[in-house]
C-alpha cells in the first residue's frame, strides 16, 4: 500500500521520519508541511484558539527537543499543493502527523483516504495544545489516536489507539515527549501492518 506521509516541520515529526528511514519502510513518500508561520500563529492567538502560555510551553519544548534531519521528497504549504501532490503520486492513502494544515473539503473530495495521528485522546482533547489541556484537566491516562480526517477538527472516526500516561511529576516537555512517542509508535504500527488493527 502506497502511503503519502505529511509530516509537520518540527522536531517531534522528525522522530517519525527518522524511524521510517531507520526501518526502511517501503512505499512511504515523505513530504513536509510548512503551512505554519508567524501570521497563522498570531491569528490563532487573536481568535483564542491558542493561549499565549500554551504557545510558550510548546516553543520551549520544541527548542529543547533533540531531532535529527531526515530525507524527504519535498514540501507543501497549502491544500492546493496537497491536491496536486495526490494527483502526481497517486497514493492509496495519506497519513498526517504533526501537521498544521487544516485539510479542506477539496482534499477530502479526491477520494483518497486521509488519516491523522493525534497525540491526545479523542474526542475529549481535539485541536491545538492538547497535552497542555490534558495536564490542566489532570487527565493522566491518554491515547494517541489514528483517525480518519473529515471536515471537522479531529472529529473523524478513531480507528486505532495507543495508551500512554502523563504525570504531574514530569516537566511539560517530558509529558509532551511521552505523547509524541506514543504517536510515533502508533504510526509505525499502522504503516508496518498496512491496515487498521
Amino acid at each position: 500500500m502506497k502511503t503519502l506521509l505529511i509530516l509537520g516541520a518540527d522536531s517531534a515529526a522528525s522522530w517519525l521520519g527518522n524511524r521510517i528511514q531507520l526501518e526502511k519502510l517501503e512505499n512511504v513518500d515523505i513530504f513536509v508541511d510548512t503551512s505554519n508561520n508567524l501570521v497563522r500563529i498570531i491569528r490563532l492567538l487573536w481568535r483564542g484558539r491558542l493561549k499565549a502560555t500554551t504557545l510558550v510551553r510548546l516553543v520551549v519544548a520544541a527548542i529543547l527537543r533533540s531531532s535529527k534531519p531526515f530525507e524527504f521528497n519535498g514540501k507543501i504549504s497549502s491544500n492546493a499543493e496537497l491536491i496536486d501532490l495526490i494527483r502526481e503520486t497517486n497514493p492509496d492513502q495519506v497519513l498526517c502527523f504533526r501537521c498544521g494544515l487544516i485539510i479542506n473539503r477539496a482534499v477530502i473530495g479526491t477520494g483518497v483516504p486521509i488519516f491523522n495521528i493525534h497525540a491526545s485522546s479523542l474526542p475529549e482533547f481535539p485541536g491545538l495544545g492538547t497535552i497542555d489541556k490534558s495536564i490542566k484537566a489532570k487527565a493522566w491516562e491518554q491515547y494517541a489516536c489514528l483517525h480518519k480526517i473529515d471536515e471537522g477538527i479531529d472529529t473523524g472516526q478513531v480507528l486505532m489507539r495507543r495508551q500512554y500516561f502523563l504525570s504531574p511529576d514530569f516537566s511539560y516537555k517530558k509529558n509532551e515527549d511521552i505523547a509524541y512517542t506514543a504517536g510515533v509508535e502508533l504510526a509505525m504500527e499502522y504503516l508496518q501492518k498496512g491496515k487498521v488493527q
